[in-house]
């Protein structure tokens, strides 16, 4: 194994998992403030003479200025025998190269988009400050362990947009670099590069296979991308998703999202449709959804130009409803089947009979222990069996009053619990 770096400032006590080859991480502590800290040390030696030195130092420089809670928070940057190092703070986090292997593939559905906005948040904010990831993959993505946020924690190949090409002034380029459709050379390059590399990380996030593979091969051989649609690995995820990682993706960069807000709203439309899809299927059949084994439940500031959590429920309630209305409305069950009212029974039943005695028992029932929605639907049932209004209610009223139960159920259940007492004072027919 190889010894442990000696740093001014710093002790350095032990070596951690390494992110790449190239970059060695250390466990230290910073002498001057006694807190934990982390080293990270390119193991790549920077070649050429002094001034690229120079260069390549102010380059990582620029990390000091960061300052987002989706990137990670670089403390000190400098030079030891030759080998750039940064400093940021110590967490408990676990990359999401490793959170697929703990999720034996792909991230559910929601964990992904909520992954893939956090950080959409976070390569804005470089690309704001003129910066590029140039390399964003699973291993440069972390998940906090303790806060449940995602953030962008490897920048070992951060670069300043225009600032040249990889091997100018002598740079020796990093091993591993992946290739992009349109070239090498950082001149060349914009935010929508790393787009085009975040598309990438989603099509593994949400399906678990790594198309790098068929990247580099279309590259060599100068054809356009083919890949199958998420949508025939995961039937539930929605088109638009498809279709944003197809943009995304594409060897065109007109074709991609203009920045990372553009992508992120694309996603939450993606994502509102999946949510749409799913309550729809809810009404027949409701799943709970198990939470996330990693993260802890967030709340954070949306993307510039996404709806907030809260604002997005509404359409979800009013599909919901709908459906509901035009089951109870056409949809009758086998004992609720409409019949014949008899004129000597202006109280006759609309579907199973009322017992004798039924509406007495329950009032006194109600008065002894209002309505809850452990009962709700049993009483509803009853008062929706009489043919006579109850208490004023019409049947059009007792539809109403079903359906708020669903955004409301004190509300209902009170409501139901006044048209019983407000029809006791007529007696059981």
């Amino acid at each position: 194994m190889a010894a442990l770096p000696t740093l001014s400032r710093y002790s350095v006590r032990a070596e951690l998992p390494a992110l790449r080859p190239e970059v060695r991480r250390f466990s230290a502590v910073q002498e001057s403030l006694g807190r934990g800290v982390e080293i990270r040390l390119l193991d790549e030696p920077v070649g050429g003479p002094d001034e690229a030195h120079l260069r390549f130092r102010k380059e990582c420089e620029a990390l000091l200025t960061l300052d987002h809670a989706a990137v990670i928070k670089v403390l000190d940057v400098g030079v030891t025998q030759g080998r750039l190092f940064y400093v940021t703070d110590l967490r408990d986090s676990s990359c999401l190269a490793e959170l697929l292997e703990e999720a034996k593939g792909a991230l559910p559905a929601y964990e992904a988009f909520r992954m893939a906005s956090e950080v959409l948040d976070g390569l804005g904010h470089l690309h704001g400050c003129g910066l590029l990831m140039r390399r964003l993959d699973a291993r440069s993505i972390f998940l906090n362990r303790s806060t449940g946020h995602y953030y962008l924690g490897d920048f070992s190949l951060l670069k300043k947009v225009g600032s040249g090409s990889l091997t100018e002034a002598g740079v020796k380029p990093f091993a591993g670099l992946p290739a992009l459709p349109e070239g090498r050379a950082l001149g060349d390059l914009d935010a929508r590069s790393d787009l085009f590399l975040m598309g990438a990380m989603l099509y593994q996030a949400f399906t678990g296979h790594d198309i790098w593979p068929e990247v580099s091969a279309a590259i060599a051989q100068q054809v356009e991308l083919r890949l199958d649609p998420l949508s025939s690995r995961q039937p539930d995820l929605p088109r638009a998703l498809d279709e944003l990682l197809e943009r995304a993706l594409s060897f065109d960069p007109a074709r991609r999202p203009g920045d990372a807000r553009e992508m992120a709203v694309a996603l939450t439309r993606a994502k509102e449709a999946l949510r749409v899809r799913e309550a729809s299927r809810a009404v027949a059949q409701p799943a709970a959804r198990a939470p996330s084994e990693w993260a802890k439940p967030s709340r954070r500031v949306p993307v510039a130009g996404e709806l907030p959590p809260e604002a997005s429920v509404w359409p979800r309630v009013v599909v919901v409803a709908g459906v509901l209305l035009t089951g109870t409305l056409f949809l009758a069950r086998p004992e609720e089947a409409p019949t014949v009212p008899s004129k000597a029974s202006p109280r006759a039943s609309a579907g199973a009979p009322v017992r004798p005695g039924e509406l007495a028992r329950l009032v006194a029932e109600i008065r002894r222990q209002p309505t809850g929605t452990g009962t709700f639907l049993r009483r509803w049932d009853v008062a929706h069996r009489y043919h006579s209004p109850l208490g004023g209610a019409t049947p059009g009223r007792l539809v109403a009053l079903k359906l708020d139960y669903f955004r409301n159920p004190a509300q209902a259940c009170a409501a139901l619990d006044r048209i019983f007492l407000a029809t006791a004072a007529g007696g059981d027919p």
